[in-house]
């Protein structure tokens, strides 16, 4: 019971964190709206007025202005050169930047005292904001100041990081412009540098305008004690320059044990969905396979086709998360759903299934200079369902291999009955510089099993506990897996891999579904077997032969030892031994 209380203590506690400083943010989101809104509102409606009105306007005549002096009639990229590099082009560029970055820095400025008053806890109103906004101008236009004006007019617009609105003036390149910059190749790795230092800049210098605007120091003062304050801390920019929608066509040839066949999926992806990096993707595939050597079949050919749907944020979406966890955590959470047709000459197969998952990961990095970080990744299934519906099952198919009270076509026959899943699952992965550890559990079954004896969930003819007259699956299963690599030199290596894992049905389940058990043999097991050629146990199939059904297990147990090294040019080599099998439980 003590430690029952100090977990409902804990959870208090973290709830009261979390809505307390949720409170906080609420009072002054508040105290600025319902103090000063009309006055914030009036602003920014003078502020956008005039700067899209103006802007337009000095835009149409600054372009006149430089192609009558210029001596051409249009633009285009034939005399760009020549009408930029005019010294009168030049210097009414100037004009028009100093204009336009004036008017941004009129508005940010107004903006900052109003939100500084309004968290200081008092009123202001619109000559305040007026004289706040013009006094900041007055002091950009003294020479040790004039950096100021590059800040605004390039960092801001150029990684569209713009401090308070939208009706700030952004830097838009002409489409010409931007074409050249993409089919050229030195000119496109030039602007992606150039991209990369104005981020890392601004990062640095992000706090240097409010104590320019709010503060009687210079810009070079405010630079200073911007850098100060992200001294020490660990800025960490991703960035990503492909587009933020996507359309691909994937074409597919298939040769299944000498059955030709073809297959295509279309997919669309958008990576900025809500205008915060989550990523979409929507896929559609079909197959079709022409199958030979079946008799009594009367439709010899495989169909397939598949939906599938997945939304991911590149955050944690979840309450009652501390700050410290979403700080120093990379965390993705995931939805999912998927749906799958297939139409083969033993039977009809239709699976749905859906799941939300949480993927975090943090990377410790040691003070010591010769110790190597280490990193530690999680994986978190909240909730995963599959619905298998097997609407037509061939007579013969029937009668060949389900009809039968042997222990394989139990095992077979449970595989092809209607069936629902649903499980969740963790798994942490920790990766060091010689050695890496994965462990993962899962269960299913559980909630359903415990819902069924308060919501009373009906039993089929076997005794087994139904959801909508479906049987559902209850497990529980372990994966553990050990790898470390001694690295003698930078051509020759020592790997030790060990790998064991088990899953036991119980409950409302007497065997595990198909998917979920284990198999010994082939490139990633026991190599010197066939896949699914090895066990359970001493298991040998008719004449010799891979009997798929039988050769599964509750339990694997795989161990190798492995020595690499370099041979000569592009070739690598390698001697191992391998041992291991699976078992039934």
């Amino acid at each position: 019971m003590e430690k029952i209380d100090k977990v409902f203590m804990m959870l208090k506690r973290r709830v009261a964190e979390y809505f307390q400083g949720f409170g906080h943010f609420f009072k002054r989101v508040l105290l600025l709206f319902t103090q000063d809104y009309v006055e914030t509102a009036l602003f920014l409606l003078f502020c956008t007025i005039i700067t899209a009105a103006s802007t337009s306007l000095l835009k149409k005549l600054l372009v006149k202005a430089m192609m009558w002096v210029s001596g051409v009639t249009y633009i285009a990229p034939v005399n760009l050169r020549q009408v930029l590099l005019n010294p009168l082009s030049i210097i009414m560029m100037l004009i028009f930047a100093v204009i336009v970055t004036l008017m941004s820095l009129f508005e940010i400025a107004g903006l900052l005292h109003t939100f500084s008053v309004a968290q200081a806890g008092r009123e202001t109103n619109l000559t305040c904001m007026f004289m706040a906004g013009f006094r900041a101008c007055w002091k950009a236009l003294n020479p040790r100041n004039w950096p100021i004006m590059i800040f605004i007019l390039v960092l801001f617009p150029l990684t569209k990081l713009l401090p308070l609105s939208g009706s700030t003036f952004k830097l838009i390149l002409p489409g010409f412009v931007n074409q050249t910059i993409d089919y050229t190749k030195w000119l496109n790795v030039l602007y992606i540098v150039l991209y990369w230092v104005l981020i890392l800049f601004l990062a640095v210098y992000i706090f240097s305008v409010n104590g320019f605007v709010l503060q009687k120091e210079s810009f070079f003062k405010s630079c200073s004690k911007s850098r100060k304050l992200c001294k020490g801390h660990v800025i960490e920019v991703l960035l990503n320059m492909n587009k933020p929608s996507t359309l691909s066509f994937q074409p597919e040839g298939t040769n299944t044990a000498g059955d030709l066949g073809a297959a295509a999926s279309l997919t669309y992806a958008n990576r900025n969905l809500f205008r915060g990096s989550e990523v979409l993707s929507v896929q559609l595939r079909a197959a079709f396979e022409a199958i030979t050597g079946l008799e009594g079949y009367q439709n010899k050919d495989y169909k397939e086709y598949g939906l599938e749907t997945k939304l991911a944020f590149p955050r944690m979406v979840a309450p009652f998360l501390s700050r410290q966890f979403t700080r120093r955590s990379t965390a993705t959470s995931e939805l999912s759903f998927a749906y799958n047709m297939q139409n083969r000459p033993e039977f009809h197969r239709r699976v749905f299934s859906a799941a939300w998952r949480y993927r975090w990961s943090r990377e410790h990095r040691p003070a010591a200079a010769d110790r190597s970080p280490h990193n530690l990744q999680y994986r978190f299934d909240l909730i995963d369902m599959n619905y298998v519906h097997m609407p037509w099952i061939s007579p013969t198919f029937k009668h060949d291999y389900l009809d039968s009270v042997s222990n394989r076509n139990a095992i077979l026959r449970y595989n092809y009955e209607d069936l629902f899943i649903m499980k969740i699952g963790f798994g942490i992965t920790y990766t060091h510089a010689n050695y890496a550890l994965r462990a993962n559990v899962e269960t299913a079954g559980n909630l359903l099993n415990a819902l069924s004896g308060v919501a009373h969930f009906k039993t089929n003819a076997n005794g087994k506990h139904t959801l909508f007259n479906i049987a559902y699956a209850q497990y529980v299963k372990f994966d553990f897996d050990y790898t470390h690599l001694w690295a003698f030199d930078s051509h020759n290596q020592l790997v030790a891999h060990a790998d064991l894992g088990v899953a036991w049905p119980y409950g409302n389940s007497t065997i595990l579904p198909f998917e979920k058990r284990y198999f010994a043999g082939g490139a990633n097991s026991v190599r010197g077997w066939s896949v699914r050629g090895l066990g359970p146990g001493r298991f040998r199939g008719t004449d010799g032969r891979i009997d798929f059904i039988n050769q599964t297990g509750d339990m694997k147990l795989y161990l190798s030892m492995e020595y690499r090294t370099f041979l000569f040019w592009k070739f690598n080599g390698a001697a191992f031994v391998d041992a291991g099998n699976i078992w039934t439980l």
